[in-house]
């Protein structure tokens, strides 16, 4: 479905951008098949590919980072971007002290807080097994967030020599919380440090990185590196983290199930992402 009629997607040198939670991926899945042939469709047609996520390169889907139809990733919301292949092109750090600070205040609240550095992740083992007992999000989701992260669990001291430790690159801090108005409590304390990036993605979770950091701001060096006009640019996006890529393209597309910001400056809404919409809208009109 569009808000607009046809939407002119063709030019010279061109770039796809796709988020992948809640936009190629639904809440508790995985990439599709049909995901996978939109990209590569995409990749044949002479698009350059781009997969930008709040994930940490460890936690990009394997058939991504082996894919050759992927030209580069922005991960951590815009602080590391690798090429394909693993070569890391830029990283924007949060400063050492800062990322305490704000881990200390995610955890006074009651945030199941996560730690992403060097391309790696780490998850508080204890606060994310409490997470799936809460009330206040669909218990799917909840399964979802767990199963996520279980793999990169560590204890609240794990993650706290993390921050600490000389030479890791803290590319981004994050944290669920119980309710949306711990979440709305958070965001309004650390929103106030100008030199941190500070939103919400789904309510009840906030995600911190570097101020010079943002999926938007990648995007464009991106553009500059590989000589992509900003009318040239298609993005697809579902929520807050998304929102900064919308400066840099010529058409917008999101999932029906995008948040409401989001929808709000859609070009293009398709079906849900449950339904595969994105990556069959992008079958459709990608050529």
């Amino acid at each position: 479905m569009s808000k607009k009629a046809a939407a002119n997607i063709s030019g010279a040198r061109r770039l796809l951008a796709c988020d992948l939670d809640g936009t190629l991926i639904a809440d508790h899945g995985s990439v599709s098949g049909c995901a996978m042939q939109a990209l590569e469709a995409a990749h044949r047609a002479g698009w350059i590919v781009v997969i930008s996520t709040g994930r940490s390169v460890v936690m990009v889907p394997g058939c991504l980072k082996r894919s050759h139809a992927i030209d580069a990733f922005i991960t951590s919301n815009g602080a590391r971007v690798i090429l394909h292949g693993g070569k890391t092109l830029f990283v924007d750090p949060i400063p050492r002290g800062a990322a305490l600070a704000v881990w200390s205040a995610l955890v006074e609240r009651g945030a199941a807080t996560n730690l992403f550095f060097n391309g790696r992740a780490c998850f508080d083992r204890h606060a994310y097994a409490d997470l799936v007992g809460s009330r206040g999000r669909p218990i799917l989701r909840r399964v979802a967030i767990l199963l996520r992260s279980l793999p990169y669990s560590r204890s609240k001291r794990g993650i706290c020599r993390r921050i600490r430790k000389s030479g890791a690159a803290i590319e981004k801090i994050g944290g669920f919380f119980p309710s949306c108005e711990a979440a709305a409590d958070a965001l309004s304390a650390l929103g106030k440090n100008d030199g941190l990036a500070v939103l919400t993605t789904h309510g009840n979770d906030i995600e911190v990185t570097a101020a010079e950091a943002s999926k938007g701001g990648a995007l464009c060096r991106l553009c500059e590196r590989f000589g992509v006009k900003q009318g040239d640019v298609v993005v697809c996006g579902d929520s807050g983290n998304d929102l900064s890529m919308r400066a840099y393209c010529g058409l917008f597309a999101a999932p029906r199930n995008a948040s409401n910001d989001v929808l709000a400056v859609a070009d293009v809404i398709t079906e849900g992402a449950e339904k595969d919409g994105v990556a069959k809208w992008l079958l459709a009109n990608l050529n």
